[in-house]
């Protein structure tokens, strides 16, 4: 299978020659292969210049187009998507350090299933206190900067790693680290051209996928790193925002979109509400206009030590069919795990794979709110005794 990986750039030199080495210890599957696809929007930077001098393992298409009033991150990712060979697109942006297990992880939800949309998250460096030398070498985690994680994270702590219970999943769809298959771009059409500036463009992209009926997953192993560089949430980019947004809500009229304004509570300068905050009032108001209100009774917790067969599966989908469900998957089994993640279901099903203590400690505590209506174990390990 092979992938593209579509990367925009204007003025970056200094963020995206780190990405574009870490790209050459990638780890693939035998078979697996990759592209990546730099489609420069106007840099005077010595962007080019830098990108073409490098030593790389893996091929590399470079595009310069001329800045000009028409320029818009929507026209330069869409002209990496007609360049585009891939079974199978990843977005990335040039401001990322990328682990080398990074496309093995994509790659392998879009093996299983050829109607996913994958979603990866990442951590903010807050420093770039790193060695650009020796990173052609190696990629070494532990050598990076202390790093902050992504406020999204709290999304999956709130509602679990099965983003699909998220009536507004697509609104997680960020061109920094997200992957399609090629042939489902093509029928969802490409980027609208008409958002200019900051913000949205890919969320409207992903509204359209989502329309499509295509599964959005969770990919946690995916994660990038994101150099540390200025970037504020200033007047100027709230407006570039809400431009967008009234793009976005002439092409789509729905409900759904028409409630991304309650996200101006975040954007706003003069507000700048929690993100978290703001999300949770947006996702509410969605589910509630869907007729989809908080649920009240007992929920049923599943500890999953082992593969689960299908009758296994079947059932425990249809328990989420009459009540929430939590799912402790210790098995560590990549099937059992994907099937939950995209199984569709009346209620949440809150499904977290080999959780830690402390997620452990928050999932009994969701779970003591709304009380157990019952327990199952599968296949639980039988302690040997010993005399």
């Amino acid at each position: 299978m092979k992938a593209s990986i579509i990367m925009p750039t204007y003025n970056n030199v200094e963020l995206i020659i780190p990405c574009l080495i870490t790209l050459n210890h990638q780890v693939l599957e035998e078979g697996d292969s990759f592209e990546v696809i730099v489609v420069d929007d106007g840099s005077n930077d010595g962007t080019g210049e830098a990108i073409h001098e490098l030593i790389l393992k893996y091929a590399l298409k470079y595009f310069y187009i001329d800045r000009s009033l028409a320029s818009s991150r929507a026209a330069a990712r869409n002209l990496g998507l007609t360049e585009a060979d891939g079974e199978v697109i990843i977005f990335l942006d040039g401001d990322h350090l990328v682990p080398p297990h990074f496309i093995q992880e994509h790659l392998r939800y879009h093996r299983e299933r050829d109607d996913l949309v994958v979603i990866g998250f990442r951590n903010y460096l807050t420093s770039n206190d790193f060695d650009v030398e020796s990173l052609k070498t190696e990629f070494r985690e532990d050598l990076l900067p202390e790093q902050l994680p992504a406020d999204r994270l709290l999304a999956i702590d709130a509602f679990s790693e099965k983003m699909s219970n998220l009536e507004t999943v697509w609104y997680f769809f960020f061109t920094c680290n997200a992957s399609v298959r090629r042939k489902n771009m093509q029928e969802a059409g490409l980027f609208h051209e008409g958002f200019k500036g900051w913000g949205l463009e890919d969320c409207e992209l992903a509204y359209r996928l989502y329309q499509q009926g295509l599964t959005f997953v969770y990919a946690k192993n995916a994660l990038i790193y994101h150099m540390y560089h200025p970037s504020e949430y200033d007047e100027n980019r709230y407006q570039n925002w809400l431009r967008n947004l009234h793009t976005f809500q002439e092409l789509h009229p729905s409900v759904d979109v028409q409630l991304l304004q309650l996200l101006k509570l975040f954007f706003n300068p003069e507000i700048r509400l929690f993100w978290f905050d703001s999300y949770l009032r947006f996702e509410y108001a969605v589910r509630a206009a869907h007729g989809n209100l908080p649920y009240k009774g007992p929920v049923s917790v599943y500890t999953v030590h082992s593969p689960l067969d299908d009758a296994s599966l079947n059932e425990l989908i249809r328990e989420a069919d009459e009540r929430v469900v939590f799912v402790i998957d210790e098995s560590g089994d990549f099937r059992t795990s994907l099937s939950l993640l995209c199984a569709a279901s009346r209620f949440d099903l809150m499904y977290y794979a080999a959780p830690s203590c402390p997620q452990k400690e928050m999932i009994f505590r969701q779970i003591a709110q709304y009380g157990v209506w019952r327990q199952v174990d599968y296949g639980k390990p039988i302690k040997e005794e010993h005399p």
